[in-house]
């Protein structure tokens, strides 16, 4: 049950990062670069590889 539960808010969490992060900046690739201030904990890395991963024109379908 716990598990399930982290599992959830782990989606619900991307799903916010895409959602307000992401998607409103698609045509700019600048405010792309860096992870949100609001989360200092992503390193930029880990924030390039997720934006890659949702920019995807199979993710965007």
């Amino acid at each position: 049950m716990v598990m399930d539960s982290a599992a959830s808010k782990w989606r619900e969490f991307k799903s916010r990062l895409t959602s307000n992060y992401i998607i409103p900046y698609l045509n700019d690739p600048e405010a792309l670069k860096y992870p949100p201030d609001d989360y200092p904990f992503i390193n930029v890395d880990h924030w390039t590889a997720f934006v890659k991963s949702r920019t995807t024109p199979a993710f965007l379908v």
